[in-house]
């Protein structure tokens, strides 16, 4: 699992995780892992990187009650030297979480980051379906 900003190579390297592109450019941790099928991201590190809340329980609880995200749990290493299970899921699943959250004086980066998600396409299949 890597918990570190990601480097984004040069150059139009256009299989770069966009979910990775956005934590780097918005400078939030965004923990990860590669498998078979691609990769997952920790749910709570997205949460944090859109609201800027440092807890996000009472979200996280309520996204997974409302939305249908399909996610796994995997190790995750905390701030605290503990390792914790938490909820990871693909990109999919995080564009859900950004579409779902509302943009507020509260969280100003929110915007910005779903105005980018938008013009890089990423909410295009998911309206389609």
């Amino acid at each position: 699992m890597n918990t570190t900003l990601p480097v984004i190579p040069a150059g139009d390297d256009v299989s770069f995780p966009l979910p990775l592109i956005v934590a780097q450019k918005w400078g939030f941790p965004l923990a990860h892992v590669q498998i078979d099928a691609g990769y997952l991201y920790a749910v709570q590190d997205w949460l944090r990187g859109l609201t800027g809340e440092t807890n996000n329980r009472d979200i996280q609880a309520k996204l997974k009650k409302q939305l249908l995200i399909s996610n796994q749990q995997f190790p995750y290493q905390a701030a605290n030297g503990k390792t914790y299970q938490v909820d990871f899921t693909d990109d999919k699943g995080l564009y859900l979480i950004a579409q779902y959250l509302r943009s507020t004086k509260a969280r100003p980066l929110l915007a910005a980051i779903k105005a980018y998600l938008s013009e890089a396409g990423a909410f295009v299949d998911l309206v389609r379906r």
